[in-house]
């Protein structure tokens, strides 16, 4: 598990949802991604049900959890805590960890919204 920061104040819980209950909208993989590893991409991380569904979506097509590897920009305690309690073979990479999320679930302080920066909207 990840170590909470003793200087960070505690977060109010987040709405934990089933990522098999998540809803799919969109899947185009490769017909052999079992054989394959997989960089599966978020820039942020914060309750984690949107990563927990990709990757249970991989796990559904015959990824090996050792074989994917989860990169994100910016990422909450609770977040990291929950992608690592429930697939500990996988691989997470984190360039920054920030204090939490709040009560709707989003990284703070944050870099905002992200899409928003990316595209320049």
């Amino acid at each position: 598990s990840f170590p909470p920061s003793s200087l960070t104040p505690p977060s109010p819980p987040m709405p934990s949802m089933d990522p098999q209950n998540e809803v799919l909208l969109y899947e185009k993989l490769p017909k052999d991604v079992d054989a394959r590893y997989v960089l599966l991409m978020d820039p942020v991380l914060g309750s984690g049900d949107t990563v927990c569904r990709a990757i249970q979506v991989l796990l559904d097509r015959g990824v090996k959890e050792d074989r994917i590897l989860f990169l994100c920009l910016i990422a909450s305690p609770q977040g990291v805590d929950r992608v690592c309690s429930n697939y500990p073979h996988l691989k997470v990479i984190v360039s920054a960890v920030d204090n939490g999320v709040n009560s709707v679930g989003e990284v703070v302080p944050g870099i905002g919204e992200f899409a928003d920066r990316y595209f320049c909207d």
